[in-house]
């Protein structure tokens, strides 16, 4: 299971070496006409969603959905683009947030994206 994965690797890995072996090295330009993709997208949006929430006592992350959906499109060929973000809370504590974007639509983490500035982006194939 891919979010258990991503749960733990990001316990061990550095942020930089998950990020180097999750990617292909390509740059894609996304296709945004593309109806079956966005087809398969949403399903695995919905998927994703529904495991989160099944499993919802091993408190999944945004950054574990991301790199999960992330690897899920990337065994369908389908490129996507997971961003970065930080915060300030009101206790002046800077908070992190990722949410991962495929052909226009925000598949996971939407909920909270537009409260974070984002400070990195990284596309994968």
């Amino acid at each position: 299971m891919l979010l258990l994965y991503y749960k733990f690797a990001i316990r061990i890995y550095s942020f930089d070496k998950l990020i180097r072996n999750s990617s292909s090295g390509q740059v894609t330009e996304f296709n945004h006409e593309n109806a079956k993709n966005n087809r398969r997208i949403f399903v695995v949006k919905e998927i994703i969603d529904k495991i989160a929430l099944q499993y919802k006592i091993l408190g999944f992350k945004c950054y574990e959905k991301a790199l999960t959906v992330k690897t899920v499109l990337s065994l369908l060929n389908i490129g996507c683009t997971v961003h970065f973000g930080i915060k300030k809370n009101e206790h002046n504590i800077i908070e992190a947030h990722a949410w991962s974007i495929c052909e226009g639509i925000v598949v996971t983490g939407y909920e909270s994206m537009k409260e974070f500035t984002q400070v990195y982006c990284a596309k994968f194939k």
